[in-house]
């Protein structure tokens, strides 16, 4: 019965790593974005570019961080639930990642 039980899980965090995984690109945009800003602040001569450059990066990394946090919140608890055979509130925590990795976009 045991070994019946634990396949699902271990397909559903699988699938729910998977998911993850393919959100990366999201997060590469939102780095490069944040790059983007950071180089043209280092080569411009102006305080008010400089700033304006480096307030923008700094908002995409706040975004960033705070989205991949909650993510990383929802997969726990969605490996909690799996762990505990509560398949519902498993799929419910990977979906609620899914909806923060999306916005860190």
């Amino acid at each position: 019965m045991k070994i019946i039980t634990k396949k699902p899980q271990a397909l559903w965090i699988g699938a729910v790593l998977a998911i993850a995984a393919t959100s990366a690109f999201a997060i590469d945009n939102q780095l490069a974005e944040a790059l983007q800003h950071a180089e043209a602040a280092a080569k411009t001569a102006d305080v008010k570019e400089i700033e304006s450059h480096a307030e923008a990066a700094k908002k995409n990394i706040n975004t960033l961080e705070q989205h991949l946090k909650s993510a990383l919140d929802c997969l726990n608890s969605a490996i909690e639930h799996s762990k505990h055979g509560h398949v519902d509130l498993a799929k419910k925590a990977a979906e609620e990642a899914i909806v923060h990795l999306k916005a860190a976009k």
